[in-house]
């Protein structure tokens, strides 16, 4: 049997009575041993709390994301259920109520209507763009909330095609995958921003993880001769990781890596990539250590220049089981460039046909 609630002036003694105020602090006690159950708590808290707690029972249903902010909350962890992000029946999910304030970022994270309280997603594995107002199908205005998706921190899940309108940059360290690459992907507008001589769809980081989707420049080329790439891998860029990651239409490269001439510092690992109709399907420049396995590339008259092109001061560049075919200026092209020797360069069971 559990005992009375008892304010804390009276804990020594074991004497049970009324808190004076509601400020004064709670204690309970098991009745028959004596055992400190619970204290610490003002009667507001426990109040509070029991309200939360009651609350959770019948989670608050909130519509779309907007109306979060007009949304009171009684404590820390209230459950929320949000029906969909914007429209459409989607990106909905739970919601927790957490002390603090926050940036409202679109999709994960916003402060309720009551002061010191937010709410944030807790019932998913990865973010989705739906999470931040993608709509079901490919649409111009997929960029906002698709671009949103790719640069959070958490591992990114991609569920269909999406347009984007300029390059997007995450952060080390993200994963990102498909459901496959048959009808997953990110695809150039044809007004895709390339304000220098090139740009690029997507950047490849250090110790990322992309898998099982497609990168289509659509033949963007900023309304002249500028280049759009697919999948560039910085200067600095360690221990990348791109596996049946597909590149197509690209006035420039599809998978390359830019790193230094003089001081090669690029490493990664390529599995089961494809690309066609780039200028370039597959380039080393500036590579430290680099592996290919069960890569193909296939050549388009009057667009592709090379299908495997390793140089530019790269070493320990290695080509296992790869196969080139298709129109091109040259299969395999190794160059040295500017007086930086390039190797080891290795093509283990790889072959191009004409």
């Amino acid at each position: 049997m559990l005992g009375d609630f008892v304010s804390t002036d009276q804990i020594s003694g074991f004497v049970t009575g009324p808190a004076s105020s509601e400020n004064d602090q709670l204690a309970m006690f098991d009745g028959v041993t004596g055992e400190l159950l619970k204290a610490g708590q003002t009667i507001t808290q426990y109040l509070d709390a029991f309200l939360v707690t009651l609350y959770n029972f019948f989670p608050r249903k909130i519509s779309v994301w907007a109306d979060i902010a007009t949304t009171p909350v009684v404590g820390a962890g209230q459950i929320f259920t949000l029906a969909q992000h914007t429209s459409g029946g989607i990106g909905g999910g739970k919601l927790m109520s957490f002390a603090g304030s926050v940036v409202d970022d679109g999709g994960t994270q916003k402060n309720s209507a009551t002061s010191g309280f937010y709410l944030k997603r807790i019932d998913f594995e990865n973010i989705t763009p739906e999470h931040f107002g993608a709509g079901p199908s490919l649409d111009i205005s997929d960029d906002g909330p698709t671009r949103k998706a790719l640069i959070h921190p958490l591992p990114c899940r991609l569920s269909r095609h999406y347009h984007l309108s300029s390059v997007v940059s995450p952060p080390d360290g993200k994963v990102i995958h498909g459901i496959n690459k048959q009808s997953t992907g990110l695809i150039a507008t044809s007004n895709f921003s390339i304000p220098g001589a090139a740009s690029s769809v997507l950047e490849v980081v250090s110790n990322c993880n992309y898998s099982n989707f497609t990168v289509d420049a659509n033949n963007a080329n900023g309304g002249g001769s500028k280049r759009l790439n697919c999948c560039p891998v910085g200067p600095n860029v360690k221990n990348f990781h791109v596996s049946d990651v597909d590149v197509y239409n690209s006035t420039g490269y599809g998978h390359v890596t830019f790193g230094s001439e003089s001081d090669p510092q690029v490493t990664g690992y390529y599995e089961n990539c494809h690309g066609y109709n780039c200028q370039v399907p597959f380039e080393q420049i500036g590579a430290l250590d680099v592996t290919l396995v069960k890569c193909t590339a296939e050549g388009v008259a009057g667009r592709t220049l090379e299908l495997f092109h390793p140089y530019g001061g790269s070493k320990n560049v290695t080509y296992i089981s790869c196969r080139a075919w298709g129109e091109s200026g040259a299969g395999i092209n190794i160059l040295t460039t500017n007086g930086h020797p390039v190797g080891p360069i290795r093509f283990i069971d790889s072959s191009m046909i004409s």
